[in-house]
């Protein structure tokens, strides 16, 4: 499954099933590289949807739609 996959048929992050989504790939990810990284970080660029929403946040800015409102709903 990839990302144009989930923005496509659930509306990306739009959707909370996506929560659920993306801790079930955490999870095998954490299990199938438990032995090989042995430090995890998280990377968190707080301003990314404001520049670019379509990729960063999975989010389809809809015409005449308030980008703000978008992100935080």
């Amino acid at each position: 499954m990839n990302v144009l996959h989930l923005l496509d048929k659930y509306e990306g992050w739009r959707n909370r099933k996506l929560i659920h989504f993306y801790t079930r790939y955490c999870k095998v990810i954490f299990q199938r590289y438990k032995g090989t990284v042995k430090y995890w970080m998280t990377f968190n660029e707080i301003n990314a949807m404001h520049f670019n929403p379509y990729s960063a946040g999975g989010l389809r800015i809809k015409p005449g739609e308030n980008r703000i409102k978008a992100y935080t709903t």
